[in-house]
């Protein structure tokens, strides 16, 4: 009896141990890489960084030649400057020179209006007494009105090149501001646009372009790699799918690694295909095998690395 259960123990283990190696599943470890460039089509400048640059999110990577951006900020600056001294001045009514020489021109009209009213008071007396002609005290009289209409003009002129601009001047001075500052704001943004910088913390895997070559849309200047999305790449075979599904952990080890890294599946392929070249098992090689990726939760071993997974040990979510 006790030959029969040691028997059966040993059989038991053997079974295990083919059953941990049937779900034993293998990949490699990858990246999901970024292609990065500026917003903008230019000519590189400047570039800050080489193959294998391990960057700070917002970190100058590079930056395409400013020389017609700076001077496309600096008209619009210019412009706007113009355009607030024109409205403060508008605001401020004449200037003082202006004011001054209407009020000369006030004080002139007064005295010779002062003129002609003695002038006319001193005929008047005169015509009463038969002494002069009515037609004296009408010119005497024609002088003064004259006069009293010029100080009248005259305070008029004053009082004008003392006042604001008119309210559709001003209006229109105002909206000049706001299209220089619009225009400045827009200038400003194209130029942030011509700096290329880390999205977040990661490394650059290749410089695609180099200073002097046109980068922009669809001309990527580096191939960068975020710090948070190294992942593994692993197959299951069609048996052992079951065991696999979002959001599951697994422990990926291989070989070199000085321990074991947890990662967490978040994306199981929904089609088969066969084992990729890139997995060192002939087990392995000729399966119609599902691709399962899962992301690191820490250190992850260098791009391309073979890892493997034993799925009987995955842990929960």
């Amino acid at each position: 009896m006790r030959r029969m259960l040691l028997l059966i123990a040993a059989l038991s283990a053997a079974l295990l141990g083919c059953d941990d190696e049937a779900y034993r599943i293998y990949g490699y470890a990858e990246g999901r890489f970024s292609l990065l460039s500026t917003p903008m089509s230019g000519q590189i400048g400047a570039l800050h960084v080489t193959d294998g640059s391990a960057v700070t999110a917002g970190q100058p990577i590079a930056a395409l030649d400013r020389t017609v951006q700076d001077a496309a900020v600096a008209r619009a600056k210019a412009r706007l400057v113009s355009a607030t001294a024109s409205l403060a001045d508008a605001k401020r009514g004449g200037r003082a020179q202006e004011i001054e020489a209407a009020q000369q021109r006030l004080e002139r009209a007064q005295a010779t209006a002062k003129r002609a009213k003695q002038d006319y008071d001193r005929v008047k007396p005169l015509f009463t007494r038969g002494v002069v002609a009515k037609s004296r005290l009408d010119d005497a009289l024609s002088v003064l009105q004259e006069a009293e209409a010029s100080v009248a003009e005259r305070i008029e002129e004053l009082s004008l090149a003392q006042l604001p601009a008119r309210e559709d001047r001003l209006d229109a001075l105002k909206a000049e501001v706001t299209a220089a500052q619009a225009t400045l704001t827009a200038e400003n943004r194209l130029l942030a646009q011509m700096l290329l910088v880390a999205p977040s913390d990661g490394t650059i895997e290749r410089v695609l372009r180099r200073p002097g070559e046109v980068a922009g849309p669809g001309a990527p200047i580096v191939r960068f790699l975020p710090a948070d999305k190294r992942i593994a790449v692993l197959f299951v075979a069609q048996p052992q799918r079951h065991h696999v599904s979002v959001g599951k952990q697994v422990t990926v080890e291989c070989d070199g690694c000085a321990a074991a890294t947890i990662a967490t599946v978040d994306r199981v392929s929904g089609e088969a295909e066969f084992t990729s070249p890139m997995i060192f098992s002939d087990k392995e090689r000729a399966r119609l095998v599902y691709r399962v990726e899962a992301q690191f939760h820490d250190a992850a071993p260098p791009i391309g690395t073979p890892v493997w997974a034993n799925i009987t040990a995955a842990l929960t979510p």
